[in-house]
């Protein structure tokens, strides 16, 4: 009689990257038009400001990426936008794909198998050598300031920026993986150079991810904690710690 890993299906690389780009075109055809886009509102106690967040990404088979971040105030008609144009760069079968495949019964030809329930599904070596992605390329950032005049119109001044970049991305590293519960810790370090002032700038951030998935049909919980810091010409070196719930 044939045993249950008889019954366990072997799928090479190319399969499962037929697979997964079947989906993402299900997905693409989905919003073929905004990509992954989207908007929130959030409020600033602080300065009493409602600021209006959109975000757009589009990324094609090569890998090349369109990333948009745009920021109204809406107080004061203010807006900072940034437009970034980058390669992806990828190493090797991200872990969090294996854990989906091993999930799903699959197996990958020529990948190392991995055990999805435990802690720490992709081991400590992946957690420091594998899973890492170069994206060099170009960023133009734009500030614009609408001040209120005393007689009543309004006049504009703004800050152009065009920099280049390479950043060092770490992919998720699930921590521990549940049907509704997931876990992950994520890093970024962001070398830009701005050719104006002839300065070299690093920022970058430490995640550690909650998520409570499907709280509603249409809503997840997420919980972030980390820090987030800058050095040279992106300000005074700094670590801060950032810590965020969003719905």
């Amino acid at each position: 009689m044939p045993s249950d890993k008889d019954d366990k299906k072997a799928a090479s690389s190319s399969e499962y990257t037929e697979t997964s780009s079947e989906y993402e075109e299900a997905q693409q055809q989905r919003a073929s038009l905004f990509g992954n886009h989207r908007t929130r509102l959030r409020w600033q106690p602080s300065s009493r400001t409602m600021n209006l967040d959109v975000r757009q990404t589009l990324q094609n088979r090569r890998n090349l990426e369109v990333k948009y971040k745009g920021r109204l105030n809406t107080n004061s008609g203010a807006y900072h936008h940034i437009i970034r144009l980058q390669k992806n760069l990828h190493q090797g079968t991200p872990s969090l794909a294996r854990i989906i495949a091993a999930e799903q019964g699959m197996e990958i030809e020529g990948v190392e198998s991995i055990n999805p329930d435990k802690v720490l599904p992709g081991g400590l070596s992946t957690l420091v050598f594998r899973d890492w992605t170069m994206s060099p390329g170009v960023k133009f950032e734009q500030t614009v300031a609408v001040p209120a005049a005393t007689d009543g119109s309004s006049s504009s001044k703004g800050r152009n920026d065009l920099k280049y970049c390479l950043t060092f991305r770490k992919q998720p590293q699930v921590i521990y993986r549940r049907s509704v519960w997931d876990s992950w810790l994520s890093t970024k370090a962001d070398l830009q150079f701005d050719s104006q002032k002839q300065a070299v700038g690093v920022a970058g951030n430490v995640r550690l991810k909650v998520f409570r998935l499907n709280v509603t049909d249409k809503q997840d919980v997420q919980l972030s904690a980390g820090y987030d810091y800058t050095w040279g010409s992106l300000g005074r070196t700094l670590v801060r710690p950032n810590h965020r719930c969003s719905c």
